[in-house]
């Protein structure tokens, strides 16, 4: 446990247990979720964690057919709105954690305000998790060199998103994604 009253320091410790991210910072709003400013661990899970988790184990299959199920919605869905990028499994299985969505630079409106367009309409949405890691500040802390001029990885910086799949039905939540793309794309 670490108690402190300077507020850089505290802000330093909050990234160092959550993989050098800034996303509990007091002041974070949705869209800088994912910025990494310093090397950073998991250090968050407690034994509690473990347990729960290991709760879950029993549940796994079913958990994982009820996401490959929602899953199959999405692709469905999505080939109304086929200028968007978005995930394929091509071989193997995917859990499906989150539906990707990367948009295309003519799409109608911005990633910030579709974000904003599907959270007004009740459904979460999130930045690809780090997104192009060299656009961070903890870039700062290594010595590195890259191969190529990343432009995948900069696309989904840029215009990525997801929105997270569950092992329930999710019918409801596709009708109003399907509503919104339908919308913006006017």
């Amino acid at each position: 446990m670490v108690v402190t009253d300077d507020e850089a320091l505290y802000k330093l410790m909050l990234s160092l247990r959550a993989h050098g991210w800034t996303r509990d910072w007091p002041e974070n709003s949705s869209s800088d979720n994912y910025c990494f400013v310093v090397p950073g661990y998991n250090v968050r899970p407690l034994e509690l964690a473990g347990a729960l988790g290991l709760s879950q184990l029993d549940r796994l299959e079913s958990i994982l057919a009820g996401r490959m199920k929602n899953a199959g919605e999405f692709l469905k869905l999505m080939e109304d709105h086929s200028q968007i990028r978005i995930q394929k499994v091509k071989a193997g299985v995917s859990s499906w954690y989150s539906f990707t969505m990367i948009l295309p630079e003519s799409f109608p409106c911005a990633r910030d305000h579709l974000m904003k367009s599907l959270r007004d309409s009740g459904i979460e949405s999130r930045l690809i998790t780090g997104g192009c890691f060299l656009r961070h500040p903890m870039r700062e802390h290594f010595d590195f060199s890259t191969s190529g001029d990343l432009t995948q990885a900069k696309m989904a910086h840029d215009r990525g998103l997801f929105v997270a799949n569950h092992a329930v039905e999710m019918g409801d939540m596709f009708s109003v994604l399907n509503r919104v793309l339908k919308e913006i794309q006017r």
